[in-house]
């Protein structure tokens, strides 16, 4: 590194040197506080409040609807708005699904049971054959006051049989 007795001694251009290594200093003092700032925002972790879902317990088939009970948990103290879609899909033998509805809740603070009313598509019951097993899906994401979502949940029932006609 040059001293300030050398610098001086290199008259003007040993000033232009010196100036040329303060302003790489500085550069590259504000390039590594800009690194600091976006690693610390970009390292937070994503907004997570819903709790994990058990599998949900099928209580009653009908040939029109299922009913099935299943708890849901928000971790916070705070109600949590929640975006969910559903879908039924067929676990045996694999290879169909379909969505069928989709929509909003308000999650309240802690866990909550509760009963599904879950009418049976029209299409599930053209497709269903004796021995068949089915489950209902559905992933939900909570939503945050800027309208952004957080960690998904996924949840599905137990697999169940369909009555025949």
């Amino acid at each position: 590194m040059l001293s300030k007795r050398r610098i001086f001694e290199l008259g003007s251009g040993g000033l232009r040197v010196a100036s040329l290594i303060a302003n790489v200093v500085l550069s590259a003092s504000l390039l590594g506080s800009a690194f600091v700032v976006w690693y610390t925002l970009a390292d937070e972790e994503p907004w997570n409040p819903l709790g994990e879902y058990p599998v949900q317990i099928v209580e009653v088939v009908s040939s029109t609807r299922i009913e099935v009970r299943g708890t849901k948990c928000n971790d916070t103290s705070e109600p949590v708005t929640v975006y969910g879609e559903l879908s039924w899909r067929r676990a045996e033998p694999p290879g169909f699904s379909t969505d069928i509805r989709s929509g909003s809740t308000e999650r309240i603070p802690g866990c909550t049971t509760q009963v599904f009313l879950n009418d049976i598509p029209e299409e599930v019951l053209a497709l269903n054959r004796p021995g068949d097993l089915w489950a209902i899906n559905g992933t939900e994401w909570p939503i945050d006051e800027n309208g952004e979502r957080g960690i998904p949940r996924t949840w599905t029932t137990e697999n169940f049989e369909l009555l025949a006609d």
